[in-house]
């Protein structure tokens, strides 16, 4: 039925554009042809470019979040945080290259526990950890940025860090 159809059509267009031969395409429409396919094909393609680069963006993304988290980790595993330093290190994951700069700062909130402050200050004492990671071609993407408190344990009684042995 559909090549009736289709039969039919062809020869009501040929009959109208005075033509009798029914074999092949001109030039013309094959030409019209070429260039539809090129535009959609142009259109798939830079889709796929982009989805792909927009994938290993995110793939990084995850990456640069997890050396984060493991090195955080890894210091708030520490016994004495005071051992704790400003630092940059340098990884590899896959083809990636990661840079890790850490910063560390004591900081003081007023009201806490005068038992373990300072001279009876009611200051206690918190090392502020940062991570912050960056990659080879992140582009326009910032950096990820990790932080955490850490509060220094009884055993490490040190009257300059906020704690003392009682």
């Amino acid at each position: 039925m559909i090549t009736r159809i289709c039969e039919y059509l062809r020869d009501r267009r040929l009959s109208i554009a005075g033509r009798t031969d029914t074999a092949g395409f001109t030039l013309v429409e094959v030409v019209v042809a070429l260039v539809i396919f090129i535009i959609v094909s142009s259109a798939v393609l830079a889709g796929l470019l982009q989805s792909f680069g927009l994938s290993r963006a995110s793939r990084e993304k995850q990456v640069a979040a997890n050396l984060a988290s493991q090195l955080l980790d890894t210091d708030r595993a520490l016994a004495d945080p005071s051992s704790i330093a400003n630092s940059v290190t340098h990884t590899t994951v896959g083809t990636t290259h990661f840079t890790l700069v850490q910063s560390t700062t004591w900081q003081t909130q007023a009201g806490g526990d005068a038992c373990n402050s300072v001279g009876g200050s009611s200051l206690n004492m918190y090392l502020r950890v940062g991570v912050e990671v960056t990659w080879d071609n992140m582009g326009a993407y910032a950096p990820v940025r990790a932080d955490t408190l850490i509060t220094p344990t009884v055993s490490t009684p040190d009257a300059t860090k906020g704690n003392l042995a009682v």
